[in-house]
């Protein structure tokens, strides 16, 4: 099974379709090419319902920053139309030069047998037999000594904590966050699977669906949980799109959403995995 197919359904009550993107940019002038192609784009965007939902925010984006706004819809198109030149012309071969299927070629892993491939235990990280004699401040320490100068993210949670995050994640396990950016937002989108949780940009998951890259995987260790009551958090990011204290920030706001009493994130919780027709990311 490939890698968010269960957020393509969510994805897809959402209304959200195409390669169209919610983003902030920056102020400039249009030629009168990238004004025609502009246009092209803005009528597709406004003719999506989920877009709809942001009018009032798209258009303070648009205004604030056009050339930008601009140059990302541009770009999405032309990476559309590239995709769909690629699947023209592999479907047209339908061999390759040796005479092999192309279906029979090997071909890049991706989703959810690559990940288990990935996927590593705390034994192949930290001594356990050593590190179960020490008390949790000191596994805290060494465990953020070894995430010190790294490009990845690491937190120690309480277990009471963590296991509030298994049983809201077991009923609700996608969301869509919001991340603050210089002029706006970007969306991304997080699922849990067991002890994990992967993140795509909203953007990469309308243009590939359940093969959207990763941009970040969340994966908690659960070894000392019983022992120690503590479960270690380590994030795995993609440093050509997320900085580390970005991908930080995706994480606060899982333990925000997924631990809160707040009535409020509850039903937003809810609401996207249940009713996403009727979510509403700012109220």
């Amino acid at each position: 099974m490939a890698r968010f197919a269960s957020l393509t359904k969510v994805v897809k009550l959402l209304n959200i379709s195409g390669n169209r993107q919610v983003f902030a940019l920056t102020r400039g002038l249009l030629t009168t090419s990238e004004y025609q192609k502009g246009k092209e784009n803005m009528e597709d965007l406004q003719e999506n319902p989920f877009a709809a939902k942001y009018a009032e925010k798209i258009k303070e984006l648009q205004r604030s920053d056009p050339e930008k706004f601009q140059s990302r819809l541009n770009a999405r198109k032309e990476k559309k139309e590239s995709r769909k030149d690629d699947e023209k012309q592999s479907s047209a071969q339908g061999q390759t030069k040796d005479g092999l299927s192309l279906s029979s070629q090997p071909q890049p892993q991706t989703g959810k047998k690559l990940l288990q491939q990935q996927k590593k235990g705390l034994d192949s990280i930290m001594k356990l037999d050593l590190i179960r004699e020490l008390p949790p401040t000191e596994i805290e320490r060494i465990w953020r000594e070894y995430h010190k100068d790294k490009d990845r993210i690491c937190a120690v949670i309480p277990s009471p904590m963590y296991k509030k995050i298994c049983k809201t994640s077991d009923k609700f396990p996608m969301f869509l966050y919001a991340l603050p950016k210089k002029a706006g937002y970007e969306f991304f989108l997080g699922q849990f699977e067991g002890d994990c949780c992967f993140f795509t940009s909203l953007v990469n998951f309308q243009a590939y669906q359940e093969n959207a890259p990763l941009f970040l995987t969340l994966t908690h260790f659960s070894d000392l949980a019983e022992g120690k009551g503590i479960v270690l958090l380590t994030g795995e990011l993609n440093t050509d799109f997320l900085t580390v204290q970005e991908a930080q920030l995706l994480a606060n706001q899982v333990q925000l959403y997924y631990t809160s009493e707040d009535s409020e994130r509850k039903q937003l919780l809810e609401t996207f995995n249940t009713k996403p027709a009727e979510f509403k990311h700012w109220t």
